[in-house]
């Protein structure tokens, strides 16, 4: 499933988008909730049973079924998804219990690491904070590895962020 499959299944979705800088997609409306409304129609058409702001505190396969404990209560479905969020800080809702879940089904986890986090750097840059800089290259270099990127950063009170960074 390509780049562009993703974006024609969008558009066949009533989504039409746009393409910006660096190659990035967006819906034209710039609002995420049409991506989400749009998803959950295609999802209930299809059949699918949405469960939201339910803890899920266990989950297995019995026979043919998976049970799923959220809320105290069991529910059985034949297949499920279920949406935990990462291993973040539990400020953002994310507690890293997605991963017990998995490995209570058989699920081999592989190490957790750091994934869209900004760069901290030593130095006071807080006089820069909120300034936000268009059509940026950014290089890093680690032993014989480097990488440049181009796009968007934004300065934090502790270091970078934003699309290029992320």
């Amino acid at each position: 499933f390509t780049p562009s499959d993703t974006m024609d299944h969008f558009e066949s979705l009533g989504v039409p988008l746009k393409t910006e800088r660096g190659r990035r997609v967006f819906p034209q409306s710039d609002k995420a909730s049409d991506v989400v409304k749009a998803l959950e129609k295609d999802a209930l058409s299809s059949g699918v049973t949405i469960v939201l702001n339910s803890r899920v505190t266990a989950i297995e396969k019995v026979g043919e079924e998976i049970v799923v404990t959220a809320c105290g209560k069991e529910e059985k479905f034949d297949c499920a998804v279920v949406a935990t969020g990462g291993a973040s800080y539990k400020g953002t809702g994310s507690s890293g219990d997605g991963y017990d879940l998995a490995r209570s089904l058989g699920n081999k986890i592989c190490t957790i690491r750091a994934a869209l986090v900004p760069i901290y750097v030593k130095e006071d840059i807080s006089a820069l904070a909120g300034l936000s800089l268009k059509n940026v290259s950014l290089s890093l270099r680690r032993a014989q590895e480097s990488i440049s990127l181009f796009g968007e950063m934004l300065f934090m009170h502790k270091g970078v962020s934003g699309p290029v960074v992320l």
